[in-house]
């Protein structure tokens, strides 16, 4: 996993939470919902994930995170909620799944804290817990804000 230093540009997204079974059918239903009441074609619609993994008893159990870049005034479906990811500096790494899974589970966690600590950083969620992306190679690229 090589972690590089990055910038967001500032962004307004949208985002839902979707936890159980079907998460992703119901993650693309609000891509859809939002397309819909907004006039636009899902395809359109630039869309991140972000996922957080809690495992108790041996189940994994996974909240997904739908982040939809929107324009300030797009109308948001049921459940969706409205955030301004201000301009500034993320750390971004472009994972295998493999390497996106063991991220999710923890196994990756010292890594970038070494990565935060030797650049001075700390991660800074106010906003985003981080936006991944899907790529057509079947990578997943990473992006998460800091601040010194």
């Amino acid at each position: 996993m090589e972690l590089k230093i990055g910038r967001f540009e500032a962004h307004t997204l949208a985002f839902a939470f979707f936890t159980g079974e079907g998460v992703p059918a119901s993650a693309a239903e609000g891509v859809r919902k939002y397309a819909e009441l907004n006039h636009l074609i899902s395809d359109q619609v630039k869309t991140y994930f972000a996922t957080i993994v809690v495992t108790q008893h041996g189940v994994r159990n996974v909240t997904y995170i739908q982040y939809l870049d929107i324009k300030p005034d797009s109308v948001l479906p049921p459940g969706f909620r409205k955030v301004v990811l201000p301009e500034g500096p993320c750390i971004q790494a472009n994972l295998t799944p493999q390497e996106f899974k063991e991220m999710e589970d923890g196994t990756k966690k010292e890594i970038v804290e070494a990565f935060l600590k030797a650049n001075n950083l700390r991660l800074d969620i106010k906003n985003v817990l981080y936006l991944a992306e899907r790529k057509e190679n079947g990578s997943i690229f990473i992006r998460m804000p800091v601040k010194s």
